[in-house]
């Protein structure tokens, strides 16, 4: 099978937690989780999309973490370590869920988020690193339908606030298709 015939289907979120979902500045642990996390894990259960925690950091302190945020740990189908060198080792999950990689998302604000989804040919969104209390990233925003469309034109996507997808780009792909090919298709928020 190749690339072009491989699924498109985004069947599982591997989602870093510490500066993706939580606060990297917050030692206090005063701060919640990123804007529209509970959405966001609303809409993939609507797709039937699993959404995994990846980090480098060790397991139980990101439930302890993630609690005292106040995120729900049941919204989350399992729990990886990827404490690798360089980058992560996404195919623990891309082999645990029985996946291709191109069925796998990565988000996560890092080099070693991206670089291990490139190195298995995942895909992946690039967050900003959620480091103050004014962080403006919003997780509700992510649209699914549209990052779908992005990511079968582009392995990459990135997370750019100087470009805003508006809600009726479904109705108008072909136009806002191309003038996103223009931008290399660096965004998904309205």
């Amino acid at each position: 099978m190749t690339n072009e015939e491989e699924p498109r289907d985004i069947k599982v979120v591997a989602l870093d937690i510490y500066r993706t979902v939580l606060c990297g500045d917050d030692h206090d642990d005063e701060l919640p989780a990123r804007r529209g996390l509970e959405e966001f894990f609303d809409i993939c259960d609507k797709r039937k999309i699993k959404v995994v925690s990846t980090s480098d950091a060790d397991i139980k302190n990101v439930k302890i973490d993630l609690k005292q945020a106040g995120v729900n740990l049941d919204r989350f189908d399992n729990f990886y370590r990827l404490d690798q060198l360089y980058w992560k080792d996404f195919m623990f999950v891309v082999r645990d869920y029985g996946i291709t990689p191109r069925n796998l998302l990565v988000i996560g604000d890092s080099y070693k988020d991206i670089e291990g989804a490139i190195r298995i040919g995942a895909f992946y969104l690039k967050v900003p690193e959620y480091m103050e209390a004014w962080d403006d990233f919003d997780f509700s925003k992510i649209r699914i339908e549209i990052l779908i469309y992005l990511l079968s034109k582009n392995r990459e996507v990135d997370y750019l606030e100087s470009i805003k997808i508006t809600s009726d780009f479904p109705n108008g792909l072909e136009e806002k298709g191309r003038l996103l090919d223009e931008y290399l298709l660096h965004v998904l928020l309205d």
